[in-house]
């Protein structure tokens, strides 16, 4: 059971389901458990706020993009796929509560040197070349937000996640 907001709600428990059929599963899906298992042990968000770095938001995409290019008839891929966009999304837009914009909407100082890690690290990857689109685009908008990024996530089919209540774990 985890507890939010002061409310308590069932959640699933990716290291049980290791522990007790982990021998016993694909090696594609004993690589998705470990994931799954690896991330829930740190909390994502609460209350819309981010738990988590920001660099550390980049790395769970690489590790989903990785994931679903490895397994690619995995039978859970729409449930890998969820996880890659969540966090893509959430690193491209923020949250209600831990916004990649500020209130004068400019992109702000720690997602900004984030991006630039990811990119020195990642550039080369499928999220690498989308973020070094966004960043260059964002770059001609003299890293603003609004309309860009608005039709940026759409050409790409991605969504914004403000307004959106992200998973916990």
């Amino acid at each position: 059971m985890t507890v939010t907001e002061g409310n308590p709600f069932v959640d699933e428990n990716v290291a049980f389901f290791l522990r007790k059929f982990g021998s016993l599963v694909t090696p594609a899906m004993r690589k998705y458990l470990v994931l799954r298992s690896t991330e829930q042990q740190t909390r994502f968000s609460e209350d819309a706020r981010l738990e988590i770095p920001w660099d550390s938001v980049g790395e769970r995409i690489v590790s989903w993009d990785r994931f679903l290019t490895d397994h690619q008839d995995f039978l859970w891929h729409d449930a890998a796929s969820f996880w890659y966009h969540v966090y893509l999304e959430t690193y491209l837009t923020g949250m209600d509560n831990s916004r990649a914009f500020t209130d004068g909407d400019s992109l702000d100082g720690n997602v900004r040197r984030s991006y630039e890690r990811f990119l020195t690290k990642h550039g080369s990857t499928r999220p690498g070349r989308l973020l070094r689109e966004y960043v260059d685009m964002l770059r001609k908008n003299q890293f603003r937000g609004g309309t860009s990024v608005d039709g940026f996530l759409r050409d790409h089919k991605l969504h914004t996640m403000l307004g959106v209540q992200p998973p916990l774990r």
